[in-house]
């Protein structure tokens, strides 16, 4: 293990403890290193960028400290009493009452840090800490820590940042992959475009509802300039492109949960759909669509929820084969 001694190239000149000279300060550094196993590099760097040489090596030492008390954990099974002293530890920290017979160790760490994640506001882009350094906070190895992580990545709740000042960073929250997720249960159970519609023309019907009565009108507005956006479009025109007038008009129902519910909705539409192989062999099926959108989004800025509720209803009575 190497430990780099930082002596800068501008005028500096080393002040000796009173009492102690030199060479003595310099066998004890080589008497303690001897003991730990350490080695000494001396580097001549530009004064400016000792700082930066001396914070990169504070990182390393965290995470060396980490290592070294990581084989001690490495052999708790996950059966004994140390998992539920764990579990319990992290309750304290997180607010989660998790079973620590239900789920493995890695699991359970990846919802204790989700939901910390959750209670902290969800701040994007901070980083929870290095190996070493997560691997202290929360008492575990360092294959539980990585198997927490990489469920972490598969939820999108994290990122890994690499590198030097990298770690585990909060991710913003990517719908589509969860709703891809979603998707894939959906297709398990045998689910049919009929199911998907189904349970999309109310989820619609409330959301557009909303959107009409809402008391600013920017949202109406907004609905507005994406459907004359749609009239920009040049061919190919993909199903994406044209769902994106009912993707927003999920958020500008103001309900997170309507919202991602006919985000979801949506997004196993287009899968189900035969739109993307018919557009090119119908006639007028894109312009169908893009016309619909106008008529929905003129009656809403209009001030006509009875009229963009119909218009809302006759648009998704089309065959869905045809319509996005």
């Amino acid at each position: 293990m190497l430990q780099f001694a930082l002596r800068a190239t501008g005028p500096q000149r080393i002040k000796e403890r009173r009492g102690v000279s030199s060479a003595e300060r310099m066998a004890r550094l080589r008497q303690r290193q001897n003991a730990e196993g350490l080695s000494t590099i001396t580097l001549v760097v530009p004064t400016e960028a000792v700082a930066a040489f001396r914070r990169q090596a504070e990182q390393a030492r965290r995470a060396m400290r980490g290592a070294r008390e990581a084989p001690m954990r490495e052999s708790l099974p996950e059966s004994d009493a140390g998992k539920t002293a764990l579990v319990a530890k992290w309750a304290a920290i997180s607010g989660l009452k998790l079973n620590p017979h239900d789920m493995k160790l890695g699991e359970i760490l990846a919802r204790t840090i989700a939901h910390e994640i959750v209670l902290a506001g969800w701040p994007v882009g901070h980083v929870l800490g290095n190996e070493g350094e997560l691997m202290v906070r929360y008492g575990i190895s360092r294959s539980v820590l990585r198997e927490a992580l990489r469920i972490l990545e598969a939820w999108t709740v994290i990122g890994v940042r690499r590198g030097v000042g990298g770690g585990a960073v909060v991710a913003a929250i990517d719908p589509d992959r969860a709703m891809y997720a979603i998707g894939l249960h959906v297709e398990y159970f045998r689910g049919t475009l009929a199911d998907v519609e189904a349970v999309r023309r109310p989820l619609e019907l409330l959301a557009l509802d909303r959107v009409c009565s809402a008391t600013s009108g920017k949202a109406r507005l907004e609905l507005d300039q994406q459907a004359q956006a749609e009239r920009r479009l040049s061919a190919p025109v993909r199903a994406s492109d044209l769902q994106a007038f009912h993707v927003l008009l999920a958020r500008l129902s103001g309900n997170p949960v309507l919202g991602l519910y006919l985000q979801g909705a949506l997004r196993l539409s287009r899968f189900h759909s035969r739109f993307p192989e018919l557009r090119s062999t119908v006639s007028g099926v894109v312009e169908t669509v893009i016309e619909a959108h106008g008529r929905i989004a003129q009656a809403v800025v209009e001030g006509d929820p009875v009229r963009a509720h119909r218009e809302m209803s006759a648009y998704l009575s089309i065959d869905p084969d045809l319509r996005v």
